[in-house]
């Protein structure tokens, strides 16, 4: 899988926000945030995007009640096996 670089963007990390930052991703996976210039000469493919663009983490919603004809109100074993599953 291709290594890129997401070059310029202000980037939302978890624990701060880098302006014109970089978002390094090795085989699939983001490798590193940074402010860092040198990482440039480690990945060929670089995008640069527009300096007003903003990279997030996705928000992905993981509290659930139910699924599959489940939910959790049904106090069942089973319907939590269910969902687990």
């Amino acid at each position: 899988m291709a290594s890129f670089m997401l070059k310029n963007a202000v980037i939302y990390g978890e624990e701060k926000t880098y302006e014109n930052g970089f978002v390094v991703v090795e085989e699939g996976e983001i490798s590193s945030i940074c402010h860092c210039h040198e990482k440039l000469t480690l990945v060929k493919d670089v995008i640069q995007l527009p300096n007003d663009w903003r990279v997030v983490p996705g928000f992905i919603d993981l509290h659930i009640h139910g699924t599959n004809g489940c939910d959790v109100m049904d106090e069942m074993s089973y319907c939590l096996e269910t969902m687990c599953k």
